[in-house]
This record gives C-alpha cells, structure tokens and sequence, in this order.
C-alpha cells in the first residue's frame, strides 16, 4: 500500500511472475471494486477483479460478524495484497480500519509494545494480520488475549466458515 489516500496498491509474485494491483475506488451501494492491472494481463482481469471483489466481500462478511459498524479494526499486515484487502474490507462493512505495521520479529521487543499501545489506544474489537506474525507474538511470548478484542489471521481467500 503505497498511500492512505483512500486508493490502494499491492503487490504479489508467484511462479516468477510479479504483479501490481491498484484500486482506484470502492462503491459500497453497488459492491463494486475497481483494480487497474497491468496491460500484459488485461485478459485476466475481469477473472482476477471478480476473484479479488468475491475475497474482500468474504472479508467484510467475516468483519461484520465479529463488529459493530464504526469498531475500529486493527490492520496488522505487512505490505502486500492482504493489506489491501483488509482495508477495501474495512471500508465496505462500515468499520474504521487501524493500518499499523506488522510486528518485525527482529525488533519484537520495540515492535509488539507499540502494536499494543496503538491496540490500546485505538480499542480495536478485532485485529487482522497473517498466521506468520501471530506465530512471531506468541513465539516472543507476547500477551495478546484477554479484553474483548479478537485476533483473527486473514490471508488470501478465507473460508466460508470464518464469515459467520
């Protein structure tokens, strides 16, 4: 995510190949997403847009299961397409997305402290981030249960079961 101007960027490399994804815009009314791919991958798109919309609805579904609308959610991704969709999800049901920077494992002694003075001061009901930086806060033995907030690990599609 390159600006928190209310348009978002990621990007992604599997099997060699690297793309990047800008959204330009969200209509919640409609539910329609817009993602300008790059030109070589034109044909894809409407697959890749559909496939990309289908996974942020699932996300709101998920978010608006476990919140309240206007509950601040705590966005604990590094960069990259998880990112974007937590945010576009964010937006889409209605909750305050919290975008703070996933804890680095090297510094975790500086880095988990700050995420949980901004999860403090934010009173986030819920945080999103990836298995690998749960697996970092609780191999650094790093509290985050207790109080009402939630910890959830979204990547990639998530399955139906965690929508409800």
């Amino acid at each position: 995510m390159k600006s928190m101007t209310g348009y978002g960027r990621g990007e992604c490399a599997r099997d060699g190949v690297k793309v990047t994804v800008e959204l330009s815009s969200v209509n919640r009314k409609s539910g329609e997403i817009t993602l300008n791919l790059p030109r070589d991958l034109e044909p894809l798109e409407a697959g890749t847009r559909e496939e990309f919309a289908d996974q942020v609805m699932h996300w709101a579904a998920a978010i608006e299961a476990r919140t309240e609308p206007g509950d601040r959610v705590l966005l604990a991704y590094p960069p990259g397409l998880d990112f974007v969709r937590a945010i576009w999800a964010c937006l889409y049901s209605g909750r305050v997305a919290v975008p703070v920077p996933a804890p680095d494992p090297v510094r975790l002694k500086n880095s988990a402290p700050r995420l949980l003075a901004v999860l403090h001061d934010a009173q986030a009901r819920l945080v999103l981030t990836t298995a690998a930086v749960l697996d970092t806060l609780s191999t650094g033995r790093i509290a985050i249960d207790g109080g009402d907030t939630e910890w959830l690990a979204f990547e990639g599609a998530i399955p139906e079961s965690a929508c409800s």
